[in-house]
């Protein structure tokens, strides 16, 4: 889940304001919209490349800044199938 996320480039206003996303377990979901509209600066939040300025971003209930890569990776590598961004 991304509760309130909000990201801006340095130097830069923001690109993503207040966004609030909920994935569910199982499920197939596709981030769509024009150019310019967030959905790489979103998956790149997912994949841990950039973090945002503000809100939090949660994984199977677990606060995903609190989660390295390598637990990320054994959580989809067990079941992905099973893990949500809730």
């Amino acid at each position: 889940m991304l509760k309130d996320v909000s990201f801006s480039y340095e130097g830069r206003k923001e690109v993503l304001q207040n966004i609030n996303i909920k994935i569910e377990k199982s499920k197939t979901t596709a981030l769509v919209g024009l150019s310019g509209c967030g959905k790489s600066t979103i998956a790149s939040m997912l994949m841990k490349f950039i973090y945002p300025s503000s809100g939090a971003i949660y994984l199977n209930g677990k606060d995903y800044a609190c989660m390295n890569r390598e637990e990320i990776a054994k959580i989809y590598r067990n079941g992905s199938t099973n893990s949500q961004f809730v």
